[in-house]
């Protein structure tokens, strides 16, 4: 086989992955940039910092292991905090300040999709960044959980199982 013809078989794998990458990442850089989606971004930054903050001090219940394996309740404290701040910021994201969760998911079933867009006051934009920061939550308060952790186990010097 000819060096020619594989390299011409891999640029013509790789093609469509490498276009479909460069228009992601285009769409996500240009949804930082909308002033809108920042400036909600920034509205939620307070809830943001206190589930993260609340929720990685799951980490300060007693464990009485020293192995740095963190519990079930530590573990999930990720998944708690990016939820509680879902719920929390989407009336930030979104047009939605006067009305309840109840309210604002019967309107969204009787809606189509760019109706729903349209009637939220959003863009693609503000949901990109909202789906982007859930996720950034999720993972800072699992890091914070583990250093939070680490720090009290270096301090108290818990007790190993079996002692």
């Amino acid at each position: 086989m000819k060096a020619n013809t594989v390299i011409n078989a891999v640029n013509n794998a790789t093609a469509p992955v490498r276009s479909v990458a460069k228009k992601t990442y285009g769409t996500v850089k240009k949804s930082f940039l909308n002033e809108v989606a920042q400036n909600n971004f920034k509205k939620s930054l307070p809830a943001a910092l206190i589930c993260t903050g609340g929720f990685s001090l799951l980490s300060l219940l007693p464990n009485r292991k020293t192995d740095g394996k963190q519990n079930k309740l530590e573990k999930k404290s990720g998944t708690f905090a990016a939820v509680a701040f879902a719920v929390a910021s989407f009336k930030k994201f979104f047009n939605a300040e006067n009305k309840t969760l109840k309210n604002i998911f019967d309107d969204a079933r009787k809606l189509n999709f760019k109706e729903g867009f349209e009637k939220l006051k959003t863009n693609k934009s503000n949901v990109i960044v909202y789906l982007a920061s859930i996720i950034g939550v999720k993972i800072l308060t699992d890091i914070a959980t583990k250093g939070v952790d680490g720090i009290v186990n270096d301090v108290f010097e818990p007790k190993k199982l079996g002692d």
